[in-house]
């Protein structure tokens, strides 16, 4: 079944004027990205207003910007402060803890410090005898675990060795229950529960509900107009992505597409899962067609799952390269008609609406996607039916496909603001991208679902490489290289997206395919929660449904 590094963040220097509203203003709060809509409320505008009037003052903490640049210079060039930071001498705690996060992100984000600077974090023994008791705390261990997720080429073994002690680490705190501040226990809990699979706005409303307004002595006020701001614009968002899913419930009744067997809610789960990564407001017609195609390739999917005779789906593959809604009368049952019939409407409207950003017909590139697609699903379903053991590298080829991916990404990508040419979309920069984004879908699926597919005898890339192993290699020893895999795929994947020198795709394309990866971590990490979404329904109520309260101590 189907199933993207967002963090974005633009505050001004102290010298530039904030002017509204003509675009968006992203704040952070701490950890929190939120997006403010087009218009304000009064009270939002006051809170603008005290915010920018504090951007323009000294007192703020220490930021990564400084801190990193500084970390550039040689150490002999700067008074380098036992708190870690550069040419701070601060006494507030707050400080000190904003100071030493920025410190870490600095030595593991710039290249020249991977030899000699990181030599006191890469062992939990040598850290805790060498680095001040005063950093040696869960919350410094735990931006370190975080900050070592940044790896993302092969030989990072200093990276590699962080990562592996801070996760043990903080795993024991929380086995041990050694983490008595609450809110704190269940930042460690979130955070090592699926980091991969951590979709942005999920993200933010934990960050700002766990927030403490209490423990900021410096700026106290400040800290209470940035919590106000991020609370009434994410309220604000919310009040758009429900407008958004009206829209597409009424595509979905429009189609008729109650009548297949897949449910509403996956029209619900897929516009969830793209949205809480995706939110801005900006992105609204690609957020939209990218859970429309979600849907229908889960249409056909199941489709083809529950075994149509071969014929008919042959003559959906012929009607689809036709593209004559008139033909469509020559379907061999109401499924299929149904879904040629939501498709053909789907293609139509995305290909109208795309012309006005794309300046081109797009139509001919969406039906070739699909085309693509549907052969897919038939190769696979042939070599289930005639039990053909194809290779490793045949089933990923057909398989990169059939996850879904590609065409949603690809879709999606058209509405996404830039124009997007015949090169750039044939370049090997973005066939590298989907092919990434899809092996890591494709292998996670396949890992949640190869109990199921061995009882049917279907193929299975867990499966594959122990009859490939003639007896030596485990279903759990398969397993883990596919798990290997999956990280090498999310790390090439990672160093694309940030890649500038050299690159074509515009950063928001490629954050996109960023996102689709997040979503596949979330949708398969654990248990495949597609069919049971227990959990999908619990984070999709908090994110488009319930808006945040304002805690009663911001007062």
């Amino acid at each position: 079944m189907v199933m993207a590094c967002r963090n974005k963040m633009m505050m001004p220097y102290p010298d530039h004027n904030i002017k509204f509203p003509k675009s968006p203003l992203y704040v952070d709060l701490g950890r929190a990205s939120v997006t403010c809509s087009f218009s304000f409320s009064s009270d939002t505008e006051r809170s603008i207003r005290t915010i920018q009037g504090l951007l323009n003052k000294v007192e703020l903490s220490v930021s990564a910007y400084d801190t990193t640049w500084a970390a550039m210079l040689p150490s002999g060039d700067l008074k380098k402060q036992e708190v870690g930071s550069w040419s701070l001498d601060s006494k507030d705690c707050q400080l000190v803890e904003d100071s030493i996060s920025s410190r870490l992100g600095s030595l593991l984000s710039l290249r020249k410090w991977r030899g000699d600077e990181l030599v006191n974090f890469v062992d939990e023994e040598l850290f805790f005898s060498t680095v001040s008791p005063m950093f040696t705390n869960v919350t410094t261990i735990l931006e370190l675990y975080k900050a070592s997720q940044l790896i993302i080429y092969p030989n990072e073994e200093p990276l590699e060795r962080i990562q592996a002690w801070t996760t043990t680490y903080l795993k024991d705190q929380l086995l041990n229950q050694s983490i008595n501040d609450k809110k704190l226990h269940k930042e460690v809990e979130f955070t090592l529960k699926n980091y991969h699979g951590t979709l942005a706005r999920v993200l933010n409303r934990r960050c700002i509900e766990l927030y403490d307004i209490d423990k900021h002595h410096i700026l106290k006020t400040s800290y209470r107009d940035l919590l106000t701001l991020a609370i009434q614009n994410f309220n604000s968002c919310q009040a758009l992505h429900q407008a958004e899913l009206q829209i597409l419930e009424r595509w979905y009744e429009k189609n008729e597409l109650q009548s297949s067997r897949v449910p509403k809610r996956v029209l619900q789960s897929s516009y969830f899962m793209i949205t809480a990564d995706a939110f801005e407001p900006e992105l609204s017609d690609a957020r939209i067609s990218y859970a429309q195609t979600c849907v229908l390739v889960t249409v056909v999917d199941d489709l083809f799952d529950n075994c149509a005779p071969r014929e008919e789906l042959v003559n959906l593959i012929q009607l689809v390269k036709k593209w004559d809604k008139n033909s469509f009368t020559q379907c061999c049952s109401k499924q299929v008609k149904l879904f040629l019939l939501a498709l053909y409407n789907t293609v139509d409207e995305l290909a109208e609406k795309a012309f006005v950003h794309q300046g081109r017909c797009i139509k001919q590139d969406l039906i070739s996607m699909w085309q693509e697609l549907l052969e897919g699903m038939l190769t696979e379903l042939d070599w289930w039916r005639e039990n053909s053991a194809p290779t490793i590298d045949e089933y990923l080829s057909v398989g990169r496909t059939t996850i879904g991916a590609k065409i949603c990404v690809l879709t999606g990508a058209y509405f996404l603001g830039p124009k997007l040419s015949e090169d750039i979309l044939n370049s090997e920069e973005m066939k590298s991208l989907w092919t990434h984004a899809s092996t890591v879908g494709r292998l996670l699926n396949d890992i949640q679902t190869q109990e199921k597919e061995l009882e049917q005898r279907k193929p299975n890339i867990v499966s594959m490489h122990v009859a490939r192993g003639n007896g030596v290699i485990t279903m759990e020893e398969a397993t883990t290289r596919i798990e290997e895999t999956i990280e090498r795929g999310r790390r090439q994947l990672l160093q694309m997206v940030l890649q500038t020198n050299g690159s074509q795709v515009p950063r928001v394309c490629k954050d996109f395919f960023w996102t689709t990866c997040k979503i596949c971590f979330y949708l398969y990490k654990f248990t495949n929660e597609y069919d049971s979404p227990k959990e999908i329904v619990s984070d999709a109520k908090k994110i488009i449904y319930e808006p945040i309260k304002l805690p009663k101590n911001i007062f």
